[in-house]
């Protein structure tokens, strides 16, 4: 009886280590696919130029008009840092589509990428949940 409990117990060690181990390569592999992802929705977000209403201060994007008409910019939108805090992805996801409102007002543009540009930057804009001082 004593053998099989000590055995058992070096099974659920060595068990444990290698979980261990498989977490610790994994998480490397997530991490990396992480930042790649946030690469790809930084490039998003550039190439449809939300940067010219909205900066993400914890993703060093600021605000940059670059050659937007006057009528294209919006001066009160705020910058996204913290958008996941306040407004989970389906919201948003209707929101950048032009189908929901927020504060009685539906978003300045619609969305116009392809839907896999959209997944990447909705899920990059929700995990957005860094409070920040606005500059202004």
């Amino acid at each position: 009886m004593k053998k099989t409990v000590a055995f058992t117990g070096m099974l659920t060690s060595a068990a444990a280590v290698l979980g261990f181990i498989i977490v610790g390569m994994f998480s490397t592999d997530i991490s990396l696919a992480q930042d790649q992802d946030q690469a790809t929705a930084v490039a998003i977000f550039t190439e449809h130029e939300c940067q010219g209403c909205h900066s993400v201060q914890i993703a060093k994007i600021d605000l940059d008009i670059g050659d937007l008409e006057p009528d294209e910019i919006d001066e009160d939108a705020p910058d996204l840092s913290a958008v996941g805090l306040v407004h989970e992805i389906d919201w948003l996801k209707l929101y950048l589509k032009k189908k929901n409102k927020q504060n009685g007002e539906k978003h300045e543009k619609k969305f116009r990428g392809t839907d896999e540009e959209f997944e990447v930057l909705t899920n990059w804009l929700v995990s957005m949940k860094t409070e920040v001082e606005t500059k202004k």
